[in-house]
């Protein structure tokens, strides 16, 4: 079976070195190359991971490649996306993908034009354990639900990143962090009717030194260790978000001042009449309160995990983005090309954070004596 062919497209974002290694063990594709416009980046891949670099991104499309991985900042992806499209059969568009709601709009309608697969970088929708949510959640055991809350944000200092400092972009910490959770709300829950929030800046406070931020790409986290202050970011320190839907609340909320790592401070928590059920992302575990025997289920407790860290590192993480390149070797594979279902991800993930910024300041001032 010939080789998938993959090339890359940017190198500006810290998801593309899972990517990388997968690529390079894999027995199913091969990279046969990658652009990006900043030298820096161009030459400090190309030395890390030997793979060619092309002149031009006039050079890659002439290549052809059967997969185009686009890890550019935001603002330039929608632009590399339109130019790759006529010429491959599938696309990992790195999250956001755009700056804006408008912009992750007119994208989805312009590719609408190519029969091109488009996958989103929402890598946390193939996790084993939302695998187990959702599993959970359609057999019926929690009753109805009546509220569900998503918690997500960033480490200290993480979201001064570059990816996230991006002049022109609609926000900052709940958009580009935040859209992990977002996107989980809208997997299991579906799309709501309404959505409403805030998201703020709060007044200069303490003074903190990360020593997990990415100031570059090369160095790896933390290298030097960098000072910063809350309420001085380029966008908001907190927000939250209210979805309703017609049986439920959903509530999202979000920090960019989280005091652990990654990931292992995120929750996603369903409220129901027969049942509760908590998750953490990473580590991998979920909680299940069950009040009446339901759908298999006995009244009772259970706990679920999956392996987070072994010897071999952090498997729960590679795991997902293997699932994923394999879902799109799949679909190129069969010839079944459509950017509708990945762009309407992508689409619906900038709505919902987009109303949680022009909500914003829309709340009546508290005053006890009115």
């Amino acid at each position: 079976m010939e080789k998938i062919s993959v090339a890359f497209l940017g190198v500006r974002h810290p998801h593309m070195w899972h990517r990388v290694e997968l690529l390079k063990k894999s027995q199913e594709a091969w990279v046969c190359g990658f652009y990006d416009e900043d030298p820096y980046y161009a030459e400090n891949f190309g030395a890390r991971t030997g793979f060619p670099l092309f002149r031009s991104v006039q050079e890659l499309l002439e290549a052809r490649p059967d997969l185009c991985i686009i890890e550019a900042m935001d603002a330039q992806t929608p632009s590399y996306a339109r130019m790759v499209a006529p010429f491959v059969k599938a696309m990992i568009l790195e999250k956001c993908t755009a700056h804006t709601f408008l912009a992750s709009k007119k994208l989805a309608e312009d590719l609408q034009s190519y029969p091109v697969q488009v996958e989103h970088g929402f890598e946390l929708h193939y996790l084993q354990i939302v695998d187990k949510c959702r599993e959970i959640i359609d057999s019926g055991v929690l009753g109805q639900i009546t509220l569900a809350r998503f918690h997500g944000g960033s480490p200290i200092g993480c979201s001064t990143e570059i990816w996230v400092e991006d002049p022109g972009l609609m926000g900052g910490m709940v958009y580009i962090e935040g859209s992990h959770m977002i996107e989980l709300m809208l997997d299991t829950l579906g799309e709501p009717d309404t959505v409403e929030g805030c998201a703020v800046k709060l007044q200069p406070g303490q003074t903190l030194v990360s020593d997990i931020t990415t100031s570059d790409l090369f160095k790896g986290p933390g290298i030097p260790p960098k000072e910063v202050r809350i309420g001085t970011m380029m966008y908001e320190d907190v927000g939250v978000g209210i979805a309703r839907y017609p049986d439920k609340l959903a509530v999202l909320d979000f920090t960019a001042w989280e005091s652990g790592g990654w990931c292992n401070g995120w929750r996603m928590e369903y409220y129901g009449t027969n049942g509760t059920l908590i998750a953490c992302p990473i580590p991998s575990w979920a909680t299940l309160q069950v009040r009446e025997a339901r759908a298999g289920y006995e009244r009772g407790e259970y706990r679920f995990e999956y392996p987070a860290v072994t010897k071999e590192g952090n498997t729960v993480m590679r795991d997902t983005y293997k699932r994923q390149l394999e879902k799109v070797f799949q679909l190129i594979r069969k010839g079944f090309r459509d950017p509708r279902p990945g762009m309407t991800v992508i689409c619906n993930v900038a709505r919902v954070a987009e109303c949680i910024y022009d909500s914003t300041g829309a709340g009546k001032k508290f005053q006890y004596n009115d």
